[in-house]
């Protein structure tokens, strides 16, 4: 006869008596493993509730900076031009914080887990950089930082605009906080096969393979303290695009972060 410790009802009670009590630790045995079973549902439940918030949090956080700094600058210029243009950034990242906030309201009535949805339509991927460096200018400014283009001709492409930008957003805010350098690269390349971006930073770097341990905590619904949420829910957005979001990071020159869209998604 083995008896349960307290708190374990994972081992097994077996009364081998042939008449009622053998019968009786039968139905105790299969209550304890219907007990163990919705502790774990339970637990699982709890980590997607987790998941979704920490998803959320993240992703209210970088409209709201980006509200605040352009407020902050308002309060510092008197040039007109300047001043209509952060009033239309404050505008634009105002909206969008509403469309997040919309998107988990409705998500909350239905599953305690996000699931992100794409709306995908045409959209001029070289404009949407350029965009979205502008919602940046303020911080690169801020660090002193110059953003440099290069591009081939306009890439038109099925995308999911508002997650694309997010995903931009993300890393180009990452490469701002990370760079020693004065400047941070954009390259959009164009071919036959593959639509090819990367952002360049020349910063500290990174000395562990971040992608392998993105991947691991990707799996178990866990994100990394400290090295920036955001590149975790950008990995799934590109994937859900069938396309990849690729690190490459050395210790003291620097991290590439290499977006990959499929070509079947652009208008050649």
């Amino acid at each position: 006869m083995n008896f349960q410790k307290k708190g374990e009802l994972q081992s097994e009670i077996r009364i081998d008596s042939g008449d009622e009590v053998e019968e009786l630790s039968k139905k105790f045995q299969k209550m304890a493993q219907s007990i163990t079973f919705l502790i774990d549902d339970l637990k699982n439940e709890k980590n997607k509730q987790k998941t979704f918030f920490d998803n959320m949090t993240h992703e209210i956080r970088t409209p709201l900076t980006t509200i605040i700094g352009y407020a902050n600058i308002l309060k510092k210029i008197d040039d007109p031009k300047k001043s209509e243009q952060a009033l239309h950034y404050i505008e634009s990242e105002g909206k969008r914080l509403l469309r997040l906030v919309n998107e988990i309201i409705a998500s909350s009535k239905f599953n305690s887990e996000k699931k992100i949805i794409l709306k995908k339509r045409r959209t001029n991927l070289k404009q949407l950089i350029k965009e979205s460096v502008k919602i940046m200018q303020y911080k690169a400014e801020k660090y002193d930082i110059e953003i440099n283009y290069h591009f081939d001709s306009d890439v038109k492409i099925l995308i999911d605009k508002d997650k694309i930008k997010e995903v931009l957003l993300n890393i180009i805010d990452n490469a701002v906080v990370h760079s020693n350098s004065r400047k941070i690269d954009i390259i959009l390349e164009n071919n036959m096969s593959k639509i090819i971006l990367k952002i360049i930073d020349y910063g500290s770097g990174i000395n562990f393979d971040y992608e392998k341990l993105l991947d691991k905590q990707m799996k178990k619904n866990r994100f990394l303290a400290g090295h920036g949420l955001g590149l975790n829910i950008s990995k799934e957005i590109m994937e859900l695009h069938g396309g990849k979001l690729i690190i490459d990071s050395s210790v003291e020159l620097g991290t590439t972060i290499t977006l990959i869209f499929p070509s079947n998604g652009d208008d050649r």
